[in-house]
């Protein structure tokens, strides 16, 4: 279940790093996010919280629409249900 969960995830960040109003900084800390929720070496918690400090510096970022920091903050809540 959590295989599925991750990946439905990974699906969101990647729909971000593809919009076009996300900044180029935001779209960096979005891939190294996605990668480590990639990173089959590790167990799930770590993978899951290495994710999680990558999008709490990101919904930090001034720059960033306010509605890209809401779907930010999605993802982190499902991420945190996973865990």
């Amino acid at each position: 279940m959590k295989g599925q969960e991750l990946d439905e995830i990974l699906e969101l960040i990647v729909q971000l790093q593809e919009d076009d109003y996300v900044p180029k900084n935001v779209k960096l800390r979005l891939v190294n996010a996605c990668t480590a929720l990639k990173c089959q070496g590790k167990s799930v918690s770590l993978r899951i919280d290495e994710s999680l400090q990558e999008l709490d510096e990101i919904s930090e970022d001034s720059n960033i629409p306010v509605y890209t920091r809401t779907q930010i903050w999605n993802i982190v809540s499902k991420l945190e249900d996973i865990k």
